[in-house]
């Protein structure tokens, strides 16, 4: 049977605070991943998920290219 590590990948995938929704979107799809670290210099600063990019960008019928990461990420993410 598989262990978990057998799906874990041990390098964090981050983009860049001034990235836009659809470079995140593309970045996720090409890493098959459902979220994504975003990152400001050095630090962490929020996450972004495929619920929050469907909800907040995809329903609304907004456009991907023109939409900041920064505006639907959560941040922050950890208490």
């Amino acid at each position: 049977m598989d262990g978990i590590d057998d799906y874990m990948i041990s390098t964090l995938l981050s983009i860049d605070i001034d990235s836009s929704v659809q470079e995140a979107t593309m970045f996720m799809m090409a890493n098959n991943i459902g979220s994504l670290l975003v990152k400001q210099f050095d630090e962490y600063v929020g996450i972004v998920t495929e619920t929050e990019l469907a909800r907040k960008v995809l329903v609304k019928g907004l456009n991907g290219e023109s939409i900041g990461i920064e505006e639907v990420m959560t941040s922050p993410f950890f208490q």
